[in-house]
C-alpha cells in the first residue's frame, strides 16, 4: 500500500463511514502529492437545533479558488444528522492564517458562528 504522503488529494470523493462527506471546494493544487509541509483542521460542528440548513448554505457558499487551499469539505455524521465535519487542508499554517483575515472569510466566519452550537476540532 501507498504511504499517505505519496497520495494525492482527490477533492472530487471522500467517503468514510460513519461519516458520508460533501466534496466543497479546494483551491489550485488539489492532486499534488502531500510534501508534508501541510496544515490541516478537522472541526466536528453542531448547528442550533432547526438552524442547520442556514449553517450549510452559509459554509457551503462557493468561494472559487482561495490561494492555498487544497481542500476542504464537509460531511454529516451518520449516526447524528444534525452533526458535521469539516476538513480542511491548507499548503501550510501560514496560507490557512492568511485566508482567515480575507473579507469573504471574515464574512462567512462571522454569518455561521450565531448558527453553532458546539464545536470542537484538532489540527
Amino acid at each position: 500500500m501507498d504511504h499517505p504522503a505519496a497520495i494525492g488529494l482527490d477533492r472530487r470523493v471522500l467517503l468514510a463511514s460513519p461519516l458520508a462527506f460533501l466534496p466543497m471546494a479546494a483551491g489550485e493544487a488539489a492532486s499534488r502529492p502531500l510534501t508534508g509541509s501541510e496544515f490541516a483542521l478537522v472541526s466536528r460542528v453542531t448547528p442550533k437545533a432547526g438552524r442547520e440548513s442556514e449553517y450549510l448554505r452559509v459554509i457551503l457558499e462557493p468561494v472559487g479558488d482561495v490561494r492555498g487551499c487544497l481542500l476542504f469539505s464537509v460531511g454529516e455524521e451518520a449516526d447524528s444528522p444534525n452533526v458535521f465535519w469539516t476538513i480542511e487542508v491548507w499548503q501550510d499554517e501560514a496560507s490557512y492564517k492568511a485566508a482567515l483575515n480575507l473579507p469573504l472569510f471574515k464574512r462567512i466566519i462571522a454569518a455561521a458562528m450565531p448558527l453553532v452550537e458546539t464545536t470542537s476540532g484538532s489540527r
